[in-house]
């Protein structure tokens, strides 16, 4: 049976992977093809993401909120799926930075990526991953937010120019192992939290998929407050 708070949202248990639960009600999602990460698994070889689901099982918190996040303070975590070709993740991104800002030390944002729309949403998932890598990052993501370019490997570098960032040390890291094992572990936990397209957001212990509209997130961090911290079973 759901769990019902005061006439609020409804909440079903995800199995596996207590304290977790998953709310009944959807926001406005922007589905992917088929929800494989393109382009990032080679043809032919098994999913190396694969590897990953059993470590985010055994300890969801330490991947899915970080050292942060799952440090049990006061402000609620909260970790967002996105792909940057997403237009509903612009707008879950945008509520959840006003809420931010009108709630200082309210809730702590954790991004992680999961880039389903196709060949330039892995391009941009991984050179913003690579940019984190230099100092000036943040740099790099406005111009990438705000331009609205189709991402390809000759846009990134001329972003990263542009900013102040190596592009030659970009491209090199773009196709390392530090970049692939984010991508990998993102994708694990959309895999174990059910995230078939984006945005996908955990509210401290509630999932959910999709852009659901400012009151309601409201309404999930109350809710997840008053809880007080998550602590996960291992």
């Amino acid at each position: 049976m759901p769990e019902i708070f005061a006439s609020g949202p409804e909440y079903h248990a995800i199995p596996g992977l207590a304290p977790f639960r998953s709310l009944d009600a959807q926001g406005s999602v922007t589905a992917g093809g088929g929800g494989a990460l393109i382009g990032i698994e080679p043809t032919g070889e098994a999913p190396s993401w694969h590897a990953w689901v059993p470590r985010v099982t055994a300890d969801p918190c330490r991947y899915l909120f970080g050292a942060e996040g799952a440090a049990g303070g006061a402000a609620v975590p909260v970790a967002y799926f996105t792909d940057y070709q997403c237009p509903n993740c612009r707008l879950l991104e945008a509520r959840l930075a006003d809420y931010a800002k009108d709630h200082p030390g309210r809730i702590v944002l954790i991004r992680h990526e999961l880039p389903l729309l196709g060949p330039s949403s892995v391009i941009a998932a991984r050179a913003v991953l690579a940019a984190r890598l230099q100092a000036g990052s943040a740099a790099f993501e406005r111009r990438l937010m705000q331009g609205r370019v189709v991402a390809s490997r000759p846009a990134m570098m001329a972003i990263a120019d542009s900013v102040g960032l190596d592009p030659a040390r970009l491209a090199r890291d773009m196709q390392g192992q530090a970049v692939q094992d984010v991508l990998d572990r993102d994708r694990a936990l959309a895999a174990v939290f059910g995230f078939f397209a984006t945005p996908g957001c955990v509210i401290g212990r509630t999932a959910f998929l999709g852009a659901v509209d400012a009151r309601l997130l409201g309404r999930l961090i109350d809710a997840e407050a008053a809880l007080g911290p998550v602590r996960c079973k291992t």
